[in-house]
């Protein structure tokens, strides 16, 4: 019912005698419910987003979710900062602390919804969770930042099949170009070429990929892989 405060509804639930019924208390105040959600388990919620999930794909169906391009999983991760002295344990900068939520948003017929979620400290990289959120799947089209690059990944992607879309940094290395492809006048595209990224036999892929360049909406060069 999109409310949006406990306050509200606790007041819903006052105000409601089928609802009181329905869960069986006859009212609860702000923060009964404030204190219950404290101590919520991260099993339980994650529980209760599992099950959302799966109501949303018997309600899209499992043919959308595969046709033409298959699902599109956007990842991210969004830091949320937080009081050093309550939480040390989550130490992210000298006076703050911050924990950091890892997402996989799925795209299917033009509605996205949360399809898996990493609460972590703030501290560690992105990459970290590339294990946890990209899965080797041909039915899907990963999506994800600069935050996810990790060259020995990009490869078993490769070998197994996972498409992925990701931007780059710029002072990323090209190791070897293998083609050159033609830009049509007055594409957005400023290049678009085959090639195999990295800066040494050591750190660089072994399976070719493709690099575009293009400007954004500001003039700043974008590279996509």
């Amino acid at each position: 019912n999109q409310i949006s405060s406990l306050t509200s509804l606790s007041r819903k639930l006052n105000e409601t005698k089928e609802l009181q019924s329905e869960i069986g208390i006859q009212s609860i105040s702000a923060s009964q419910l404030s204190r219950k959600l404290r101590h919520l388990e991260q099993a339980f919620l994650d529980a209760v987003l599992q099950h959302c999930i799966a109501q949303l794909v018997r309600r899209i169906g499992l043919k959308k979710a595969t046709k033409q391009l298959g699902r599109i999983n956007l990842v991210d991760s969004s830091t949320i900062t937080l009081c050093l002295s309550q939480y040390p344990w989550a130490l992210y900068l000298p006076t703050h602390a911050g924990v950091k939520l890892h997402l996989r948003l799925a795209f299917v017929d033009g509605l996205v919804h949360p399809d898996k979620a990493i609460l972590t400290p703030a501290k560690p990289s992105d990459r970290t969770q590339m294990d946890s959120l990209i899965e080797l799947d041909r039915d899907a089209l990963y999506i994800f930042d600069r935050g996810y690059v990790d060259y020995r990944k990009f490869d078993e992607y490769c070998r197994g099949g996972t498409r992925f879309v990701t931007r780059l940094r710029y002072n990323t290395s090209i190791a070897e170009t293998y083609e050159r492809r033609t830009i049509p006048q007055g594409s957005p595209v400023l290049r678009d070429d085959v090639v195999r990224i990295g800066s040494s036999a050591s750190r660089s892929m072994t399976h070719p990929t493709r690099w575009i360049e293009t400007l954004d909406s500001e003039g700043n060069l974008i590279i996509i892989l």
